[in-house]
Protein backbone atom coordinates (compact mmCIF):
# COMPACT_ATOMS: atom_id res chain seq x y z
CA UNK A 1 0.00 0.00 0.00
CA UNK A 2 1.22 3.60 -0.68
CA UNK A 3 0.18 6.53 0.91
CA UNK A 4 -0.56 9.73 -0.76
CA UNK A 5 -1.11 13.39 -0.36
CA UNK A 6 -3.37 15.17 -2.59
CA UNK A 7 -2.27 19.03 -2.62
CA UNK A 8 -4.99 19.56 -5.59
CA UNK A 9 -7.75 21.23 -5.66
CA UNK A 10 -9.28 23.52 -3.37
CA UNK A 11 -9.92 21.35 -0.06
CA UNK A 12 -5.79 20.45 0.18
CA UNK A 13 -6.87 16.50 1.05
CA UNK A 14 -3.96 14.73 2.76
CA UNK A 15 -4.51 11.05 3.10
CA UNK A 16 -2.56 8.80 5.63
CA UNK A 17 -1.74 5.31 5.39
CA UNK A 18 -3.58 3.64 7.89
CA UNK A 19 -1.27 2.01 10.50
CA UNK A 20 -1.17 -1.24 12.52
CA UNK A 21 -0.67 -0.78 15.92
CA UNK A 22 -0.37 -3.78 18.30
CA UNK A 23 -1.59 -3.69 21.88
CA UNK A 24 -0.31 -5.72 24.33
CA UNK A 25 -2.56 -6.83 26.93
CA UNK A 26 -0.85 -5.96 30.40
CA UNK A 27 -2.49 -6.79 33.83
CA UNK A 28 -3.81 -3.94 35.24
CA UNK A 29 -1.43 -1.58 37.49
CA UNK A 30 -1.44 -1.72 40.11
CA UNK A 31 -3.63 -4.65 41.24
CA UNK A 32 -6.56 -4.00 43.32
CA UNK A 33 -6.27 -2.68 46.48
CA UNK A 34 -3.00 -1.40 45.94
CA UNK A 35 -1.89 2.21 44.62
CA UNK A 36 1.73 3.71 42.90
CA UNK A 37 3.95 6.18 44.10
CA UNK A 38 6.61 7.83 42.30
CA UNK A 39 9.59 8.98 43.94
CA UNK A 40 13.36 10.50 42.53
CA UNK A 41 15.69 7.83 41.16
CA UNK A 42 18.47 8.56 44.27
CA UNK A 43 15.49 8.11 46.94
CA UNK A 44 14.36 4.65 45.44
CA UNK A 45 18.20 3.76 45.16
CA UNK A 46 18.86 4.64 49.06
CA UNK A 47 15.36 2.43 49.91
CA UNK A 48 16.78 -0.29 47.48
CA UNK A 49 20.29 -0.52 48.68
CA UNK A 50 18.65 -0.24 52.18
CA UNK A 51 16.79 -3.43 51.75
CA UNK A 52 19.46 -5.11 49.83
CA UNK A 53 21.75 -4.83 53.07
CA UNK A 54 18.70 -5.73 55.21
CA UNK A 55 18.12 -8.99 53.54
CA UNK A 56 21.84 -9.94 52.92
CA UNK A 57 22.06 -9.24 56.72
CA UNK A 58 18.96 -11.89 57.19
CA UNK A 59 17.41 -9.04 58.91
CA UNK A 60 13.78 -9.57 56.83
CA UNK A 61 11.93 -12.53 56.12
CA UNK A 62 12.74 -14.65 53.13
CA UNK A 63 9.51 -13.47 51.09
CA UNK A 64 9.86 -9.92 52.12
CA UNK A 65 9.72 -8.42 48.46
CA UNK A 66 11.05 -4.90 48.04
CA UNK A 67 7.35 -3.38 48.04
CA UNK A 68 6.34 -5.29 51.17
CA UNK A 69 9.69 -3.86 52.93
CA UNK A 70 9.21 0.19 51.70
CA UNK A 71 5.46 -0.30 52.74
CA UNK A 72 6.68 -1.13 56.50
CA UNK A 73 9.27 1.38 56.57
CA UNK A 74 6.31 4.11 55.25
CA UNK A 75 4.41 2.20 57.97
CA UNK A 76 6.87 2.85 60.77
CA UNK A 77 7.40 6.17 59.42
CA UNK A 78 3.39 7.50 59.67
CA UNK A 79 3.56 5.90 63.45
CA UNK A 80 6.41 8.05 64.48
CA UNK A 81 5.14 10.52 62.98
CA UNK A 82 1.34 11.00 64.72
CA UNK A 83 3.14 10.59 67.87
CA UNK A 84 5.37 13.38 66.82
CA UNK A 85 2.11 15.26 65.66
CA UNK A 86 0.66 14.54 69.16
CA UNK A 87 3.30 15.77 71.20
CA UNK A 88 3.82 19.13 68.56
CA UNK A 89 1.57 21.17 70.59
CA UNK A 90 2.83 20.40 73.39
CA UNK A 91 6.89 20.60 72.66
CA UNK A 92 8.64 22.90 70.26
CA UNK A 93 12.18 23.11 69.61
CA UNK A 94 13.50 26.52 69.59
CA UNK A 95 17.14 25.34 68.58
CA UNK A 96 20.02 22.92 68.54
CA UNK A 97 23.59 24.69 69.64
CA UNK A 98 26.60 22.63 69.46
CA UNK A 99 25.74 19.90 72.31
CA UNK A 100 22.20 21.23 73.46
CA UNK A 101 18.85 20.96 72.70
CA UNK A 102 16.46 23.65 73.86
CA UNK A 103 12.89 23.12 73.80
CA UNK A 104 9.63 24.83 74.75
CA UNK A 105 6.86 22.77 76.76
CA UNK A 106 4.14 24.35 76.14
CA UNK A 107 2.13 22.29 78.67
CA UNK A 108 4.30 22.99 81.70
CA UNK A 109 5.16 26.76 80.12
CA UNK A 110 8.61 26.34 80.85
CA UNK A 111 12.18 25.85 78.72
CA UNK A 112 13.69 22.59 78.51
CA UNK A 113 17.00 21.51 77.90
CA UNK A 114 18.61 18.47 76.86
CA UNK A 115 22.19 18.05 76.60
CA UNK A 116 24.60 15.56 75.62
CA UNK A 117 26.47 14.49 78.82
CA UNK A 118 28.71 11.50 79.30
CA UNK A 119 27.83 10.59 76.01
CA UNK A 120 23.83 10.47 76.44
CA UNK A 121 21.38 12.74 76.50
CA UNK A 122 20.07 13.90 79.65
CA UNK A 123 17.18 16.77 80.46
CA UNK A 124 18.48 19.25 82.44
CA UNK A 125 14.22 20.13 83.38
CA UNK A 126 13.71 16.84 84.39
CA UNK A 127 17.35 15.54 85.78
CA UNK A 128 16.25 12.73 83.80
CA UNK A 129 17.39 10.92 80.72
CA UNK A 130 14.40 9.60 79.67
CA UNK A 131 12.19 11.78 79.87
CA UNK A 132 9.64 13.45 76.81
CA UNK A 133 11.54 15.99 76.15
CA UNK A 134 14.22 12.98 75.49
CA UNK A 135 11.80 11.85 73.45
CA UNK A 136 10.77 14.17 71.58
CA UNK A 137 14.78 15.19 70.87
CA UNK A 138 15.13 11.56 69.38
CA UNK A 139 12.40 12.66 66.89
CA UNK A 140 14.28 15.37 65.70
CA UNK A 141 16.45 14.11 62.48
CA UNK A 142 18.92 16.81 63.07
CA UNK A 143 19.94 15.57 66.35
CA UNK A 144 21.46 12.70 65.01
CA UNK A 145 24.07 14.92 62.99
CA UNK A 146 25.21 15.90 67.12
CA UNK A 147 25.10 13.04 68.53
CA UNK A 148 27.52 11.27 65.29
CA UNK A 149 30.09 13.87 65.90
CA UNK A 150 29.81 13.32 70.00
CA UNK A 151 29.71 9.52 69.50
CA UNK A 152 29.46 7.19 73.29
CA UNK A 153 26.49 6.11 74.35
CA UNK A 154 23.42 8.05 73.25
CA UNK A 155 24.19 6.34 69.13
CA UNK A 156 24.45 2.74 70.81
CA UNK A 157 20.86 3.37 72.73
CA UNK A 158 19.47 5.16 69.73
CA UNK A 159 20.77 1.82 67.29
CA UNK A 160 19.30 -0.32 70.34
CA UNK A 161 15.81 1.78 70.12
CA UNK A 162 16.02 1.23 66.05
CA UNK A 163 16.16 -2.37 66.19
Amino acid sequence: MTCERDDGGSKNLIKFCPLTVHVLKRSKMPKPGFKTITVKEHIFSKYYEVYKKAKKERRLKDNTSFSGFVTGMMQETMAKYEVFARQAPFLEKIAIEQERVIIKDNKRDRIAEVMVRNGELQCLLDDKTDCIHIGFVYSLPEIYMVLKKKGGRAIAKTKKMQT
